[in-house]
């Protein structure tokens, strides 16, 4: 290494090159890649690691994402909220100094010649230490024609029922394996949070890259109404493609569109009013009753009635309860706590889903079903 770094010294001299300059661009590098094995290995097993999305910061690892989303601000470290959620506050061991906990949540604080790297990385205008992604750019047609031959493969009868959701916008924008594999978890965790099938499902890849997932509408039992046909109205992306591969997807699919972006719809899908319509949640108090007690065999009257050993469990105060509590029927207490209450029925060291009825509870409806809010729903 000291022989390379003789000879590199050698020619820049017979160049004209600047000497010093050069080493202050190697004093650069290794300080950028210091300061990223830090980040790997205190940060990157929360915040982007395999999926993992805690805080939704998933891209610890990629420079461009942590400068552009201010997590860092180069040349100034006590502006960089990265620096700030590690710094202890001296007088608060468990918070940070930006009053947030601190991190790495649940680890042991970073050492101080830890943080004092990160802080000298700041300064020096943090230097890229190499995340960036080199994709090849995947166009529309490539998109579509992959779905084509996806369809071709399959039976005649099921390709009325395939749909596709796509990550191939992120990957042409330079998104990290981990960020999308960060999609590919939320894409599963919704859809099958939106079933009314008994299987969890989830959407299959059929690229490469796993950058286009197919679902198939009777998982879910979207194809009993105009489930997917709601969701499309409410797309603001969607273009129809004239091209013999898309024309070829909306023949066998016998669809206008038989894909969305994923992102999109996870964003839209997971709140009112595509969640209550994908869920065909009734408006109407009264109608949602009924729908509690004979879609998801919960009949709340009766449970409390019924059992005399009725559980109430409070919830932490928290911006959501507050939000909504003026219109989810909450006292006025509740709301102003941020407090709403369930009740839960056990009888005899035994738990009965729906309170005590016997219809056996839907999976892939988490704490939905089974159970009874009776504030706070």
């Amino acid at each position: 290494m000291a022989r390379q770094t003789l000879w590199l010294a050698v020619i820049l001299c017979l160049c004209g090159a600047d000497w010093p300059s050069v080493a202050a661009a190697q004093d650069q590098t290794e300080l950028a890649r210091a300061a990223r094995g830090i980040l790997e290995a205190k940060c990157f097993g929360c915040h982007g690691e395999g999926g993992a999305n805690e805080g939704s910061f998933n891209y610890v690892l990629n420079h461009k994402l942590l400068v552009a989303r201010r997590k860092i601000e180069p040349g100034n470290a006590d502006g960089s909220e990265l620096l700030q959620r590690i710094l202890p506050d001296p007088e608060k061991p468990l918070l940070s100094a930006s009053g947030k906990s601190l991190m790495p949540d649940g680890g042991p604080a970073l050492a101080q010649e830890e943080i004092d790297t990160l802080r000298k990385w700041i300064e020096a205008g943090a230097p890229n230490f190499g995340s960036a992604v080199s994709r090849e750019f995947v166009s529309p047609a490539a998109m579509l024609a992959a779905m084509s031959a996806d369809l071709e493969q399959a039976a005649p009868r099921d390709r009325p029922f395939f749909r596709y959701f796509t990550l191939t916008h992120l990957h042409n924008a330079g998104f990290d394996d981990d960020q999308l594999e960060s999609h590919r978890q939320g894409l599963s965790k919704l859809v099958n949070s939106l079933s009314w099938g008994r299987q969890i499902r989830p959407p299959v890849p059929i690229d490469k890259a796993k950058t286009i997932l197919r679902i198939d509408l009777r998982w879910y039992r979207w194809n009993e109404t105009d489930t997917w046909n709601e969701i499309v109205a409410q797309d603001p992306y969607r273009v129809v493609h004239a091209d013999p591969a898309a024309q070829a997807c909306y023949r066998m699919t016998r669809s206008e569109l038989p894909h969305v972006r994923a992102d999109w719809f996870v964003f839209s899908a997971s709140r009112p009013p595509l969640y209550h319509t994908i869920l065909r949640l009734p408006d109407d108090p009264v109608a949602f009753v009924n729908f509690e007690k004979n879609e998801l065999g919960v009949d709340v009257a009766r449970n409390l009635v019924d059992f005399n050993d009725v559980v109430r469990a409070g919830f932490f105060p928290s911006g959501c309860r507050r939000a909504t509590g003026s219109s989810s029927g909450m006292s006025p207490s509740t709301a102003r706590t941020g407090r709403a209450t369930t009740s839960s029925r056990s009888l005899r060291g035994k738990t009965r889903p729906g309170g005590g009825t016997s219809r056996r509870t839907r999976p892939g409806r988490g704490a939905a079903r089974g159970s009874s809010m009776t504030e706070g729903r």
